[in-house]
């Protein structure tokens, strides 16, 4: 049994005294830059696929286009949604996706862009809209 607890232990603890051997920050410092590297990484990559993989409401260019998305419980939904020429009300529950009604004839929507305040911080928020929105497209 004490042969097993030994193994969990590094050679290079079983040859030291005490005292002989003072922990030093720098010797694991190497690890530690590493370990975060690998941590930044990964958050860098999970952020990329979830950008690739997620749709967001009014993303263009797809064949299913989500026009409005309106909350009304928790996890209850109502989505506009433009597949071709038909626009459809969805409603959408953690057990249940169903559609509510097929308009006849499209919801034209209204571009609240003109509501937002005019100011220097607001305008620069604004181009900064437009321009990821531009990026969106060529994609």
């Amino acid at each position: 049994m004490w042969g097993l607890l030994l193994l969990g232990v590094p050679a290079w603890a079983q040859d030291v005294q005490v005292g002989q051997h003072a922990f030093q920050a720098s010797d694991y410092l190497g690890q530690v830059v590493l370990s975060l590297i690998l941590v930044v990484g990964l958050i860098f990559a999970a952020a990329g696929l979830l950008r690739r993989f997620t749709q967001w409401p009014g993303q263009k260019g797809q064949a299913i286009e989500i026009l409005s998305a309106v909350a009304v419980g928790r996890q209850e939904k109502l989505l506009l949604v433009q597949v071709g020429g038909q626009q459809l009300l969805i409603g959408v529950t953690p057990s249940r996706i169903s559609v509510l009604h097929t308009l006849a004839e499209p919801v034209q929507l209204v571009d609240n862009a003109s509501d937002i305040p005019t100011g220097a911080f607001a305008q620069r928020l604004q181009d900064a809209i437009k321009s990821y929105q531009q990026r969106g497209k060529t994609d």
